[in-house]
């Protein structure tokens, strides 16, 4: 990797830091990688001296986030800490019905499953009793027998629909447990550092 692409690439995954941060870090590489080139290495050996790139943005997250914590003045951390604590039963209440809300989200996702697996089982088990049941039925009366038989067949065929809607409901929840999950971590705020 050449030093063009080594900073094409460090710009793009520290986008989300504040800019000023973000031309202190380039500014640290390219100074490490001058000094390297000076001392006669070629462009790609210095870039290559500074190791994983990937590390190395883990690393400028990392020191970036401790800055932010360390910049914050004990006084200012006080009155937040007294301000959480004053205003726990406000934004508790309020977490907990979000978290419930989502809770519930998730367990209603799994209601068509639920559903749709009974009806396939009971289906199944109807239409397996009516076709072992018929042969006894056609000995006492032929026409309601052959009815029996008939309708058990037909009880396995919503069986087997109730199996299909089964599967392509499957992949709905599971679409939509995974927009409801997205959804969440984007309103928490979870951001993932690059490993």
């Amino acid at each position: 990797m050449n030093k063009q692409q080594f900073f094409n690439f460090l710009r793009h995954e520290i986008r989300s830091l504040p800019k000023g941060e973000q031309e202190k870090a380039i500014f640290y590489y390219r100074e490490i990688i001058d000094d390297s080139m000076e001392e006669g290495l070629t462009e790609e050996d210095a870039v290559a001296r500074l190791g994983n790139p990937a590390d190395l943005v883990r690393e400028i997250f990392i020191s970036s986030d401790e800055r932010r914590k360390a910049s914050i003045p004990t006084g200012r951390k006080v009155l937040i800490s007294i301000l959480l604590a004053l205003g726990f039963p406000i934004w508790g209440s309020l977490l907990l019905v979000l978290l419930s809300l989502v809770l519930v989200a998730f367990i209603l996702a799994w209601v068509p499953l639920i559903v749709l697996g009974s009806m396939a089982l009971a289906f199944f088990l109807s239409g397996i009793w009516a076709i072992i049941g018929s042969p006894f039925m056609i000995a006492a009366s032929a026409p309601a027998g052959i009815a029996q038989l008939g309708a058990g067949i037909a009880v396995l065929g919503l069986s087997i629909l109730s199996v299909i809607a089964l599967c392509y409901t499957f992949k709905g929840v599971k679409q939509a447990c995974s927009a409801l999950y997205r959804f969440v971590k984007k309103i928490l705020g979870w951001r993932m550092v690059v490993t």
